[in-house]
């Protein structure tokens, strides 16, 4: 389901993101784009978890990140699975300049199967907010590899 999986992954980003924000050795414009994820990831969740409760949902408890994906499983069409630990503990494990290089690969993948998740609810869903919300993110979430990319250079 769209909003879980936005959840789950909107989660991860902002555990991902708030300690990226202050660790040393990251450069200022990585701690802006992890700042910028961080509360646009927020958004997200809280939107969706609004969302959820309409239909009749409960929604996931907030606080802990997500459990990461499993390594080493192929990954089916429409299937978004999440970061896994190994490349979570790498990333939260990096210092210096390689913490911000670790961190941004890892959002990148992580925007891509985020993306790929809005873009199979702009196919299949027909709730006109999420497809509203997917729309966003897949707007928002491109710009943001954009910058992350640029910032890799």
């Amino acid at each position: 389901m769209f909003a879980l999986d936005i959840i789950d992954h909107s989660a991860q980003a902002i555990a991902l993101s708030n300690p990226a924000m202050s660790k040393q050795g990251i450069a200022p414009m990585v701690r802006d784009i992890a700042q910028r994820i961080s509360a646009t990831s927020t958004t997200n969740l809280n939107q969706l978890q609004t969302l959820l409760q309409e239909w009749g949902f409960a929604p996931p408890p907030v606080g802990q990140p997500p459990t990461a994906a499993a390594p080493s499983i192929p990954v089916a069409p429409g299937e978004h699975p999440l970061a896994v630990d190994a490349d979570v503990r790498r990333a939260a494990n990096a210092t210096g300049p390689d913490a911000g290089g670790q961190y941004l690969d890892l959002m990148i993948r992580q925007h891509h199967f985020t993306i790929s998740a809005a873009r199979d609810q702009l196919q299949t869903g027909s709730n006109p907010r999420a497809r509203a919300i997917a729309r966003s993110l897949i707007e928002r979430q491109q710009s943001e590899i954009v910058a992350m990319e640029a910032l890799q250079r």
